[in-house]
């Protein structure tokens, strides 16, 4: 048995000891389910791209990406057979960037997680929440000593909380104004540069001192005061981009495949620098 069969193994196992699986959908007799669970490589450089390219080899649409467990769960375009679906699974697993395939299976995660499970993960909105946790997780998931300023953060049943709390001591985020986080409020493009320019003012990055960057976006007149600095920064560096039109859109909600390429085009940023 090779060790990327092993590795599979062992993932199925941890994730069954983890998430609780629910009884699969009753089927009718020879009645194939048209969902793969699939576990991508830890290791992956770029996991969006490796089920984007999954979706265009074998003909698949993406139902739901869980990224911070390595997994996607992808539903074929076509009808399959069992047999058909057994090579499905036998083929997807032979990329060097999946760990393993698996017929769909429900796991009972947050349901804060399954929202819009039907929609694409380019059409979900990233709440402020999920904004906070994803760069608290680029910064190693510290924990810290920090009393929760938030009244409408708890701290013993919001799996967030230390994320809100290493934030606010940080500095990343001030909240929404009367001790209120707004965890469940969608974060706009200046809400979320604000939090991460703060983060790399935090690492010695930003601007220093006497500064000046020419904003080339058609709507910089609208970028709120706070987020103005953070989003020239955050331009400059490659991090934002304006569309076809010239407008960086900064009290646009931020998708969760933008917030995706921004961590990533952030990391980047912070070693350059």
């Amino acid at each position: 048995m090779n060790k990327k069969i092993l590795r599979a193994i062992a993932l199925t196992v941890t994730l069954c000891l983890l998430f609780p699986l629910a009884a699969f959908a009753a089927q009718e007799e020879g009645q194939v389910m048209q969902t793969i669970i699939i576990s991508i490589e830890p290791t992956a450089d770029n996991k969006q791209a490796v089920v984007e390219r999954l979706c265009k080899t074998y003909d698949l649409s993406v139902v739901y990406d869980y990224s911070s467990l390595n997994m996607a769960a992808l539903r074929s375009n076509k009808e399959l057979t069992a047999e058909g679906l057994e090579k499905l699974l036998a083929d997807v697993a032979l990329d060097p960037d999946v760990l393993g395939a698996q017929p769909d299976q429900i796991i009972e995660l947050d349901p804060r997680e399954w929202e819009g499970f039907d929609e694409p993960v380019a059409d979900a909105p990233v709440t402020r929440a999920q904004a906070v946790a994803e760069i608290w997780k680029q910064a190693g998931s510290p924990v810290v000593n920090h009393i929760l300023p938030f009244s409408d953060v708890d701290q013993e049943a919001d799996d967030f909380a230390e994320a809100v709390r290493w934030a606010a001591a940080e500095g990343v985020t001030a909240g929404t104004g009367n001790g209120l986080f707004s965890p469940d409020a969608n974060v706009t493009k200046q809400q979320l540069a604000a939090m991460f320019y703060a983060y790399a003012k935090k690492q010695g990055k930003g601007f220093a001192g006497m500064w000046m960057f020419l904003l080339q976006a058609e709507d910089r007149d609208r970028i709120a005061a706070y987020a103005y600095e953070p989003m020239c920064w955050l331009t400059m560096k490659g991090v934002l981009k304006t569309d076809e039109e010239g407008n960086l859109n900064p009290s646009a909600t931020v998708t969760a495949a933008e917030l995706q390429q921004i961590l990533a085009s952030f990391a980047e940023a912070l070693t350059k620098e």
